[in-house]
């Protein structure tokens, strides 16, 4: 699911797959300093609650704040990984040139 807009520099874009949600929250985006935000975020619930990881937090660590995800579930971030970084990385370019616009 998307809302807002590029453009607009507000767009949020929402994937699931079960318990899992990758959110993808363009107003993350802070060109002047890049490690601000977090344009990528992966929400998993089970029976002990609500967890939450930053999208390359869990590529790099392999879980969700200490949670082991199935190999179907990891499977599926993994299929995510150029996507994620293809919108990021635009949100990025167009933060970027808006900034020259005033």
């Amino acid at each position: 699911m998307k809302r807002g807009s590029a453009e607009a520099g507000n767009e949020i874009i929402e994937l699931t797959y079960g318990n899992l949600k990758l959110v993808l929250d363009q107003q993350e985006i802070y060109p002047d300093d890049p490690g601000q935000g977090t344009p990528a975020m992966i929400h998993y619930e089970n029976r002990e609650g609500h967890f939450s990881s930053t999208y390359w937090c869990w590529e790099g660590e392999g879980d969700i704040d200490g949670h082991q995800l199935t190999d179907a579930q990891n499977r599926w971030l993994e299929s995510k990984s150029d996507y994620v970084n293809k919108v990021t990385e635009e949100w990025y370019n167009l933060a970027e040139a808006k900034k020259g616009v005033k």
